[in-house]
C-alpha cells in the first residue's frame, strides 16, 4: 500500500529536475503488482505470478516485502 512505491524511489529517483538522487538512479525498473486488496492483501498465486513474470522478463533483482500465515510450496519454488 504504497510501500513499493517508497522502495522503488530510494532505489531509483534521479534528481533530472532539482531532486533527489537514489542508490541507483539510472537502473531500470519493473514494477509489478502482486497485491490487490485496499488493504494490501492477495493470494499466493498473485505473488506467485509476479515473480515468474519478472524472472520472464529476465530481471537481475527482485525485491519483495511481504508476509503471511501458509507455508506454500509453489511459492518456495518461484523464489
Amino acid at each position: 500500500n504504497g510501500h513499493g512505491t517508497h522502495v522503488a524511489g530510494t532505489i531509483a529517483a534521479n534528481d533530472q529536475h532539482g531532486g533527489i538522487s537514489g542508490v541507483a538512479p539510472e537502473a531500470n525498473l519493473l514494477i509489478v503488482k502482486v497485491r490487490g486488496g485496499e488493504d494490501g492483501s492477495g493470494d499466493y498465486e498473485w505473488i506467485i505470478n509476479g515473480i515468474n513474470y519478472a524472472v520472464e522478463q529476465e530481471a537481475d533483482i527482485i525485491s519483495m516485502t511481504l508476509g503471511g500465515p501458509a507455508h506454500v510450496p509453489e511459492l518456495k519454488e518461484a523464489v
